[in-house]
């Protein structure tokens, strides 16, 4: 009989003194806080930056690769945390899924989010997270995926949308970051799908430019996002944005 590995007991008040859990495949790093899509931060193996007092190497955090949004009749998640209700957290050990449970109440619409998260063992470059989400009743809805480097120490190298020389969409963003000393860079590739909504559009902000040193203090320093939005009319039927982050050390 084979033995399972054994996971750590389901969350369901979440409280302060908790660590954020722990998802790496050796590769990549990431801590995972209680609301996924807004509470996290990534390291890569190998990137590095220099210390700004100490003037010494140490290692850099890299764009976050969870991030991402829920917006219901223009209120934000990312803004109105408050309305935000933490229902459960569990992290099984057997497949290295992290399951998070949101409520998310916007006057009369009740919003219930299940987002998994991973990174990927057999293929340590790669990391994924699907958002689903399920309302009580009609509202105009926006699902928003992003790789997101606000808030880290660092600047943008480039930044695409798609990929240069070609019309095929093969990605919906790109980036190179490159933390402070020049020491390393980090790439990043991104791509996501919306199922369970037909009618569905997609949109990119393709214009943006690319952010200072401090992304945090800039007005251009927008992620790179993908950003699905459609009219719920049921709340039997659930929509679900998945992604897909691609990065790479050098």
């Amino acid at each position: 009989m084979a033995l399972l590995p054994i996971s750590p007991p389901t969350v369901r008040a979440y409280k302060p003194e908790y660590i954020p859990a722990s998802l790496s495949n050796g590769l990549i790093g990431a801590r995972v806080g209680r609301i996924p899509l807004t509470d996290g931060v990534c390291v890569v193996s190998g990137l590095a930056a220099i210390h700004p007092v100490e003037r010494v190497e140490g290692f850099a955090r890299g764009p976050y690769p969870f991030a991402g949004d829920v917006e219901i009749d223009g209120q934000k998640l990312s803004e109105r945390e408050d309305l935000v209700r933490f229902v459960s957290q569990h992290y099984d050990f057997s497949c290295g899924e992290l399951r998070t449970e949101l409520r998310f109440t916007v006057g009369e619409v009740v919003c219930e989010i299940e987002i998994t998260t991973f990174c990927s063992r057999s293929r340590p470059m790669v990391v994924a997270q699907e958002t689903a989400v399920r309302v009580s009743r009609a509202c105009a809805l926006t699902l928003v995926a992003e790789l997101d480097p606000t808030g880290e120490d660092g600047k943008w190298l480039e930044r695409e949308v798609g990929v240069p020389a070609t019309e095929k969409e093969v990605v919906d963003g790109s980036l190179l970051w490159e933390p402070p000393g020049g020491l390393t860079q980090c790439g990043g590739a991104y791509w996501s799908e919306l199922v369970g909504h037909p009618r569905a559009k997609m949109s990119r902000d393709e214009h943006t430019e690319r952010a200072p040193l401090r992304p945090r203090t800039s007005s251009a320093r927008d992620p790179i996002a993908a950003t699905r939005s459609a009219r719920s009319r049921a709340s039997s039927q659930a929509s679900c944005i998945r992604s897909r982050t691609a990065r790479l050390s050098a």
